[in-house]
């Protein structure tokens, strides 16, 4: 899991690159893995500079592609995976249940150290609630 803590008027698709880059997967031997296998984003994330980092990266995507004016045309075809799209609710469930946790939803904590170790804590809690049952 990666997180990355940005304002709330940061366009999801700027802090998108950094939490990409937060992202370690331990391995019994060697170095941590550094990349996911897969991306699941919704329109936010429609970008054609996004998607050609995400291919040179080697990371499959399932972006869908934005609402087009007429007579604007995109020049690459946006193409969705099922089996990547089919998670994506995964992740919504998620902050769902990072919205039970109100210290997190109002955001009392003045430092964002503080407050990026609260979601930490928050997130290690929700997966030992999941681990348990």
């Amino acid at each position: 899991m990666g997180l990355h803590l940005a304002g709330a008027e940061v366009h999801d698709l700027k802090a998108a690159l950094p939490t990409l880059e937060s992202i370690q997967v331990p391995r019994r031997h060697g170095r941590p893995r550094c990349r996911p296998h897969a991306l699941a984003g919704d329109r936010g994330y429609d970008s054609r500079k996004f998607r050609e980092y995400l291919h040179r990266r080697g990371i499959r995507h399932s972006i869908p592609q934005c609402n087009v004016k007429p007579g604007c045309q995109r020049h690459y075809r946006a193409r969705t995976h099922r089996e990547i799209s089919s998670h994506r609710w995964k992740v919504e469930r998620f902050f769902a249940w990072l919205n039970g946790f109100r210290r997190l939803g109002i955001r009392f904590e003045r430092y964002s150290d503080l407050y990026l170790g609260f979601l930490y804590l928050a997130a290690i809690i929700i997966c030992l609630r999941r681990l348990l049952q």
